[in-house]
């Protein structure tokens, strides 16, 4: 057995097989097959095996993914012994070896895999890092079923987990020395707890939001040259990705901020410097997030349905020329997650040059 993995080998690995995995969806790039590749090989040191197949195997099982998701084992297996490079380096019943372990890798197989290769590859690809799990669950949700509400995704999430890794689910593990037991509870005891694991959905589906709308928002202003029309199109963005009860922005306009575009009910015209809370992150130059606005010295009620909010300023160079505030009906709304996202994207507002 090769218990090293010869340098053309790794060469052909990195430059020839990991970047077809840029094409795929979020769950399946190169962070996770380098991550299958890596616990495979740490895993195979329990076991007699050729670390080369070993290796080979675990980078090419999702390349049927280029082809189609429901079949894609199989079609990494057809890919596998079509490849022509793999015979300078093994014989055709090893290729076969690599093609079979590439096709027993499937959660959701009902067969168990033919060889200590495809266990390895399997167990390997499981990945249960309960966060990790939840992540891609949503990520595929939101690529596939673009139509789907939050409401949605959340019923859809817990279908799937439900399904694949609950008490009773599909998933099945192979290697005993394997972390993903003691993972796998930890991940069922976050499913048995909804409040727990609808904790988790809201912060991953929130920054996978936010992951979406970032490059819609800088392309929605590339080359723009009237901030009113980059502010109008910006907060009809985020308010109808979120649903917040009120988005907008204030312009400061001499000693005071002077109502902008926004979406939502009828909101304040002028607000002092210092006063409220968009004048009181323009007066600390920084955003301010408020939990509950009940509780906040001087809160301007332009609606009594605001419960909690978010006030970002706009900068320019060293100045602020406007600030983003965005209300929610509901308290506790907004943490670091939104501060950074919404800085990152107001730094796109502030490159429209006649604000």
């Amino acid at each position: 057995m090769t218990n090293k993995i010869r340098p053309e080998i790794l060469s052909w690995i990195e430059e020839s097989v990991l970047p077809q995995y840029d094409a795929f969806d979020k769950g399946h790039q190169r962070d996770h097959v380098r991550y299958v590749i890596s616990t495979a090989l740490e895993l195979s040191q329990h076991y007699d095996v050729d670390k080369e197949i070993v290796a080979v195997a675990a980078a090419c099982h999702d390349l049927g993914l280029s082809v189609c998701r429901e079949t894609h084992h199989l079609e990494s297996g057809r890919i596998i012994r079509e490849m022509a490079c793999l015979k300078q380096w093994f014989s055709q019943d090893q290729i076969e070896t690599i093609a079979q372990a590439a096709e027993d890798h499937r959660a959701s197989s009902k067969n168990e895999p033919v060889t200590i290769y495809g266990k390895l590859v399997a167990e390997a690809d499981r990945q249960i890092i309960p966060e990790v799990v939840i992540r891609r669950t949503i990520q595929f949700g939101l690529k596939n079923y673009p139509e789907m509400d939050k409401a949605g995704h959340w019923l859809r999430t817990l279908e799937h987990l439900e399904e694949k890794y609950a008490e009773g689910g599909y998933l099945k593990l192979w290697i005993p020395e394997s972390p993903n037991a003691a993972r796998l509870e930890e991940l069922r005891r976050i499913i048995r707890d909804r409040d727990a694991l609808h904790k988790v959905f809201e912060n991953v589906y929130k920054e996978e939001m936010y992951k979406d709308i970032l490059p819609k928002a800088k392309a929605l202003l590339e080359g723009e040259t009237d901030s009113i029309a980059g502010m109008a199109n910006l907060s009809a963005l985020i308010h109808r990705t979120f649903g917040f009860w009120w988005t907008g922005f204030y312009r400061v306009v001499a000693d005071e901020l002077v109502l902008g575009p926004f979406q939502g009910p009828v909101a304040c015209t002028r607000i002092p410097y210092g006063k409220g809370v968009c004048g009181t992150a323009w007066k600390r130059r920084e955003t301010v997030i408020v939990p509950d606005v009940e509780q906040f010295p001087g809160h301007i009620a332009c609606s009594g349905e605001s419960r909690s909010e978010i006030v970002v300023p706009v900068w320019r160079d060293s100045e602020i020329i406007a600030v983003l505030d965005i209300d929610s009906e509901k308290p506790a709304t907004f943490d670091e997650t939104d501060k950074i996202f919404l800085e990152e994207m107001m730094t796109s507002v502030s490159k429209v040059h006649n604000a």
